[in-house]
């Protein structure tokens, strides 16, 4: 999280302010989603860049490495709890997770060699490597509630959902692990719901 005055409750797996405060889970996301927000508006200069051959393939190719990479980092430390917080089991996730994004950047690269053209779908489709880090967050958020034995229920936001968001939000509060995480779904990372979570009684 950005706020330096911000603390993290291992116990919970909360954000505390300065005032001893939780902060919400709503508010955690928002801050996710600022987050790669900012690193969009990157890979649009990006893909403009490329297709005014400002910077080559191979400086496009680096440069959306690194914001893969910061993609899947960031939200991953904010469920974490902060990068110190982070154990290997995290990294190691967060890796396997990056090690994917980058053969799906590969795939596009040799696609562009290969003559795909450079126009706008660029913008849309360097996107999907971004919604992907929120993909991460909620999986690492869900299962950081499951080990804490919470219960969850999948919310629908205001959006065209899938059959398979439906039929999440259908089955009400129930064991963590029994629910498909945001993300994993039909509409895959062009999902919007979340998890809410209440101990189990």
């Amino acid at each position: 999280m950005a706020d330096p005055a911000l603390t993290w409750d291992a116990a919970t797996g909360r954000y505390r302010r300065s005032d001893g405060r939780f902060i919400s889970r709503a508010a955690v996301r928002r801050e996710v989603d600022t987050s790669l927000a900012n690193v969009v508006r990157l890979t649009d200069t990006l893909a403009d860049d490329l297709r005014a051959g400002r910077i080559s393939l191979n400086q496009w190719r680096e440069e959306m490495r690194a914001v893969i990479k910061a993609a899947q980092m960031g939200p991953s430390a904010i469920a974490a709890g902060g990068y110190d917080q982070m154990t290997q089991a995290d990294f190691g996730r967060v890796g396997q997770r990056i090690r994917r994004e980058y053969q799906y950047l590969e795939q596009w690269v040799e696609q562009i060699k290969g003559g795909l053209p450079i126009d706008n779908r660029m913008e849309s489709r360097s996107r999907q490597y971004l919604r992907s880090g929120r993909t991460t967050f909620l999986a690492l958020e869900s299962q950081d509630m499951a080990d804490r034995g919470f219960l969850a229920r999948s919310v629908l936001r205001p959006a065209e959902h899938c059959a398979a968001c439906i039929a999440e939000a259908d089955k009400g509060l129930v064991p963590v692990d029994q629910i498909v995480p945001p993300g994993q779904r039909t509409c895959l990372s062009n999902c919007r719901c979340f998890l809410v979570y209440e101990r189990a009684a």
